[in-house]
């Protein structure tokens, strides 16, 4: 039986390691990757264009794929122009709605037009990168207002998306991965004060994610996961 995976987001530190270690996997018998750099791959997906997203689960269909493995691991945390909040008074309009754009209403448009592509009477896995500090109840700092909530609000529809999918396949796994702190260049501002034994390489973290996904029980659907298998609480 074919277990065919698509990975969103193959350019980054962790993407990139996670397109290795799915192509490498023993249970996978192909991985299709889906990039919004041109160069990474020949099916471009740009969240800001529906259509875009439209015509790659399209491509799909036509080809006569079946996924029933989905991993988005794009996200934004900062960029060249801007840090993460630290007080209100840096917050902006445009800022956080570029963080829920990348961090939660593409991924809602990934799980629009490629879940319905998946089996209905097979167990499926969708995986999308959230983070811990997207939990409420265990937020004791603050900052990273952008950040924060629109991982919240990803975490939220990862929820109803597992509730909605649960009435079309009791074997859907629909879930959050924190992959916890992880060497790339997107975490390096932010390593100061993390242990040496919780910095994982993207290989490890690329592993211990794909591990905790496709050993997640059905019941557990809807959860942000993290990178040891435990439930973060929300």
């Amino acid at each position: 039986m074919e277990n065919v995976a698509i990975l969103i987001g193959s350019h980054g530190g962790i993407g990139s390691a996670l397109k290795r270690e799915l192509t490498n996997h023993h249970s996978i018998t192909e991985t299709l990757c889906f990039s919004r750099n041109q160069g990474e791959s020949k099916n471009i997906i740009d969240y800001k264009n529906e259509q875009s997203i439209i015509e790659s689960a399209q491509y799909l269909k036509n080809n006569g794929v079946i996924p029933t493995l989905v991993i988005v691991a794009s996200g934004l945390l900062y960029n060249s122009a801007q840090r993460p909040e630290t007080q209100i008074k840096q917050y902006s309009a445009e800022w956080a709605q570029e963080n829920y754009l990348i961090n939660a209403i593409g991924p809602a448009l990934i799980a629009k037009h490629f879940l319905p592509l998946m089996p209905r009477h097979r167990p499926i896995y969708f995986g999308i990168l959230s983070a811990k500090v997207g939990s409420i109840s265990d937020n004791e700092l603050g900052g990273w207002h952008s950040y924060r909530a629109s991982k919240a609000a990803l975490n939220m529809m990862i929820k109803n998306l597992s509730i909605e999918w649960k009435r079309k396949n009791q074997e859907s796994r629909i879930v959050g991965l924190h992959p916890g702190t992880v060497d790339t260049p997107l975490s390096k501002p932010f390593q100061r004060n993390v242990m040496p034994e919780k910095l994982f390489t993207p290989e490890r973290a690329a592993k211990q994610l794909l591990h905790v996904l496709l050993q997640c029980p059905a019941e557990n659907s809807g959860a942000l996961l993290s990178w040891n298998g435990s439930i973060i609480s929300p």
